[in-house]
């Protein structure tokens, strides 16, 4: 590593300041109502790519009511306790993340079953960045299941979170 002099400022002037982080806002129902927290990426999909087009598809975060019954139907019931299965929970996510440019949804809860069978690296594209934006993933899917499980002096009802 080659030292370098740096000439200090000539004046208070030539700093570069970094401003103060903005006062906290509180919260309240109509500030929350009225911010659009909704976020949309494009995922290029080569892999679905036809005659050398561009192809691929936005994906948003998604909602707190879809992300509970993404979580709801990622638990079974084995011998009367929860657990965790992730049998086509890719496509179950890319069904509620990928969208158009508007952000409406281009597969329906249906489509999970046929988009199951499709190259799993394209929907690793998809999935990954719905995951980015809506802050799910398997760990936290993971613990959930961890601190389901029966400990000494709970009831032991054995009910997912989501329940």
């Amino acid at each position: 590593m080659v030292a370098t002099q740096v000439d200090p400022p000539a004046s208070d002037d030539d700093v570069d300041v970094t401003p103060e982080a903005p006062e906290p806002v509180q919260l309240t129902r109509e500030y929350v109502r009225g911010v659009d927290d909704q976020r949309l990426e494009w995922v290029d999909v080569p892999e679905w790519s036809k005659n050398g087009e561009r192809a691929g598809t936005f994906a948003k975060n998604i909602s707190s009511r879809a992300r509970d019954r993404w979580e709801r139907e990622s638990w079974e019931t084995e011998n009367g306790k929860p657990k965790l299965t992730l049998d086509n929970s890719r496509a179950r996510l890319v069904v509620l993340g990928a969208c158009n440019a508007d952000g409406e949804l281009i597969f329906t809860v249906e489509d999970a079953e046929w988009l199951g069978e499709k190259c799993g690296k394209a929907m690793d594209r998809i999935y990954a960045m719905v995951e980015q934006l809506s802050g799910t993933s398997v760990a936290e899917q993971k613990a959930a299941a961890k601190n389901s499980e029966t400990t000494p002096g709970d009831s032991g009802s054995g009910e997912s979170p989501s329940d």
